[in-house]
């Protein structure tokens, strides 16, 4: 019997496989969503089963991605990754619980910004980070955030706030 072809395509991805777990007792995490920001293809994205494993397949290779892991009552966890042709990487992610950060965003005068966002600095762009928009007060709220780190860095962007009139002060 001859052997079947190989699709050219399976030789250009990459598939990424793992399991999701609470870090506090180990037990796997139903209805994660783990989430790769993929270049030109834009996000990829799938669901933790109720054992916690997760599989994406069809990812093309291609320099260093990062991972997110999101679920309500977690906080967001990245995890870079990169994949060979034809390779399955087993990434698996121990979420910690949620937290939230209360920020003001402010100009140079003292005035709140409304409309300014908010975000982690890690992975800038990955549309699946905890991020927040100001309000007319100034105020933004971030939810998804790990408790008990003092190692986070965020910054603030609103077009038309750059250079010396910019976003002068983030308040936590």
């Amino acid at each position: 019997t001859p052997a079947a072809p190989i699709d050219r395509r399976d030789l250009e991805s990459g598939n990424l496989t793992g399991l999701v777990t609470d870090q506090r007792n180990g037990r796997p995490l139903a209805g994660a969503t783990v989430a790769l920001e993929s270049g030109h293809e834009g996000p990829r994205w799938t669901t933790s089963g109720a054992d916690g494993r997760y599989s994406l397949g069809g990812i093309p290779v291609s320099a260093l991605q990062e991972v997110s892991v999101r679920l309500a009552g977690f906080a967001t966890e990245l995890q870079p990754v990169r994949l060979g042709a034809a390779m399955t990487a087993e990434l698996d992610f121990k979420l910690a619980p949620a937290g939230r950060i209360e920020a003001t965003i402010q100009d140079e005068t003292g005035t709140p910004i409304k409309g300014a966002t908010i975000e982690q600095l890690r992975g800038h762009g990955n549309s699946f980070l905890p991020k927040a928009i100001s309000d007319a007060r100034g105020i933004a709220l971030v939810e998804g955030v790990p408790v008990n780190s003092d190692s986070l860095a965020y910054s603030a962007s609103k077009p038309g706030y750059l250079g010396a009139g910019g976003i002068k002060k983030i308040q936590f």
